[in-house]
């Protein structure tokens, strides 16, 4: 009995001291910061969400406008006073471009902003952000192309 007890009473030793400690009540479990950066990362999820649906369905409208663009000049149903496809010219193509511009920005930037601070440190994590970067680089040059044309449109159509 008596070799029992003292392994009974070792084994109750190794699990207390197994158990964790109870945390430190002087420690901050909530901050003000960690808030912030919940709230940041939530609302660029959100963005990130949307705006892929948005870059998804203004890429494929703008692929629509160029396919039935193409079919209508070539079966000569549809003759436009302008040039058909020139992102200068062309108020519905500058338009639909426009668009899909911005929401690509809208994803990758939003996607570059959650996956910097909060992804992990590893190579893939970088290449991802690379290709963001490079996503929204493409995103805002056109946008840069088809700014005058749009903005030059909706200054037309407004009334002042």
């Amino acid at each position: 009995m008596d070799r029992r007890e003292n392994d009974q009473r070792a084994l109750g030793d190794s699990l207390v001291a197994m158990t964790p400690s109870p945390p430190d009540n002087d420690r901050p479990t909530h901050t003000w910061a960690g808030d912030v950066a919940h709230w940041i990362s939530g609302g660029c999820r959100t963005v990130l969400q949307l705006s892929f649906d948005g870059v998804l369905l203004s890429c494929i409208g703008l692929f629509l406008y160029v396919l039935f663009g193409v079919l209508g000049l070539s079966t000569t149903v549809w003759t436009p006073d302008y040039p058909v496809l020139s992102p200068t010219s062309d108020p519905y193509f500058a338009g639909l471009a426009f668009i899909a511009g911005c929401f690509t920005c809208l994803c990758t930037g939003s996607f570059v902003v959650i996956a910097t601070p909060f992804g992990r440190d590893t190579d893939e994590n970088a290449l991802a952000v690379f290709w963001a970067l490079v996503g929204f680089g493409f995103g805002a040059s056109v946008l840069r192309w088809t700014a005058p044309t749009v903005f030059h449109g909706l200054m037309a159509t407004l009334p002042w």
